[in-house]
């Protein structure tokens, strides 16, 4: 777990509360796809400076109700002069409303049925990806331009944290700038409308466990035009008067995960060394459905600034629970 990056977590929880409920009727504007992506980035967050580097893949075919996606990077981090190499490797496959999600460090599998996940793809009463601008609109995108990657012509929408050129659904380019940390995942290669087999979705051979529905998000989240195109089905496909508003779905959605993150804080703050830290972080990583990302060093520096991460966060619940309009929410992210 990446402890200086819980506030960037939360502001991607604002801004993409939904990641967990993959909606999956025509997610897509083509019927399969294979996309090879590589990922940049670099910055100096609260002192530290950091380096970021890897590789994705993302394969899907009926429009998406089946994808991978496979997420290689190394991280490179300064802190106190000391610099410290993390490495991860995850993988998550959706299959409907199943997820599974592979965990390399510790060589499991976990499979679940996010929450909702059911109930996305009950309201996709229509095609979702003719639904997706005028939200993006309501988040505070606009649309800004075209270009061309991967050998594809894309819409470049713009977010208040976030940047995607959008090609037919597929996002070919993310930039964001969160707390100083700017990160690019761009397509080097790109395929659609190509042949996808159930070898394309083969998974490493590790154990696998059952994990309940918990209310968080499983790691692989959805592009801003997704979550977009979701909450369009809400509104369009959920008539009934007593339907909770997608403005209430997001927050209790999102403010689903604060009873985690004050445990978490509470455990951290009585940690005295590597091993209960790391128990801190697997409780709450299976409290929230995420693969678990063992800490590699603790010390009183580190813990002051998880610590002080964490408070951030929950500034940020305070926020949300108070926001009246989809604006506001989206002004919550620290």
């Amino acid at each position: 777990m990446e402890y200086r990056k819980i506030s960037a977590g939360m502001a991607l929880v604002i801004t993409l509360s939904l990641s967990a409920a993959a909606v999956t009727f025509k997610k897509y504007e083509v019927r399969s796809g294979k996309v090879s992506y590589t990922i940049r980035g670099s910055g100096n967050v609260m002192g530290a400076a950091q380096e970021l580097a890897g590789k994705k893949r993302l394969i899907f075919d009926q429009y998406g109700f089946r994808e991978l996606e496979e997420e290689a990077t190394v991280e490179k981090v300064n802190v106190l002069g000391q610099m410290h190499k993390e490495k991860r490797h995850t993988l998550v496959f959706r299959n409907g409303t199943k997820v599974k999600i592979a965990d390399f460090r510790r060589r499991t599998i976990t499979e679940t049925e996010p929450p909702g996940m059911a109930m996305m793809i009950a309201a996709a009463k229509q095609n979702l990806t003719q639904m997706g601008e005028e939200f993006l609109k309501k988040m505070g995108g606009r649309k800004v331009g075209t270009d061309t990657v991967a050998g594809y012509r894309c819409d470049v929408w713009k977010l208040p944290i976030v940047t995607q050129c959008i090609y037919k659904g597929v996002p070919l380019r993310i930039e964001s700038d969160v707390m100083g940390m700017h990160q690019v995942t761009i397509a080097t290669k790109a395929k659609f409308d190509v042949p996808v087999t159930q070898s394309d979705y083969k998974l490493p051979d590790f154990p696998v466990r059952q994990l309940p529905a918990y209310p968080g998000t499983p790691q692989g989240t959805l592009s801003v035009e997704e979550m977009g195109r979701m909450m369009g089905a809400l509104q369009r496909g959920m008539k009934s008067p007593h339907t909770a508003s997608p403005l209430a779905l997001m927050k209790q959605e999102a403010l689903a995960q604060l009873p985690a993150y004050k445990s978490l804080r509470k455990c951290l703050e009585k940690s005295e060394n590597l091993s209960e830290a790391n128990g801190c972080e697997r409780v709450f990583s299976e409290r929230i459905g995420t693969p678990s990302q063992p800490i590699d060093h603790w010390d009183d520096a580190i813990k002051k600034s998880a610590l002080q991460e964490i408070d951030e966060a929950l500034d940020a619940f305070k926020c949300m629970q108070k926001a009246k309009s989809m604006e506001a929410l989206q002004r919550c992210a620290p």
